[in-house]
């Protein structure tokens, strides 16, 4: 996942900032704000939501299926990632319900512990 999608701080830039770029400063205070406020994010008309049971859910914006398009996946607690592509734009990301990331014929999975 490191490969795909970089720090978790850096993710976290990402999709708060919705850019590809990372701000020059991390910096923040009231004049100079780093982020925007968060949003919700929906796939298939609803939020996206990993349930009670997984925690440390995990963003990562890739192009997987290599449409030009960034896709998110969406890594847990549990080792596994859910796949949500989108059918929108970079600016206007329009994202399908979520499915396994797929290694071959299985669920991708990465040991947790």
């Amino acid at each position: 996942m490191k490969k795909l999608c970089g720090s978790l701080g850096g993710l976290a830039a990402i999709a708060a900032l919705g850019a590809g770029i990372l701000p020059s400063s991390a910096k923040d205070d009231a004049s100079n704000p780093v982020f925007q406020r968060p949003v919700r994010l929906k796939a298939a008309g609803a939020p996206i939501d990993t349930g009670p049971q997984w925690a440390h859910s995990g963003p990562c914006f890739h192009d997987v299926d290599r449409d030009g398009r960034r896709d998110l996946l969406v890594g847990d607690f549990s080792g596994q990632f859910r796949l949500y592509r989108n059918l929108g734009t970079d600016q206007q990301p329009k994202f399908a319900e979520g499915e396994w990331l797929m290694a071959g014929a299985e669920v991708a999975k990465v040991p947790i512990y």
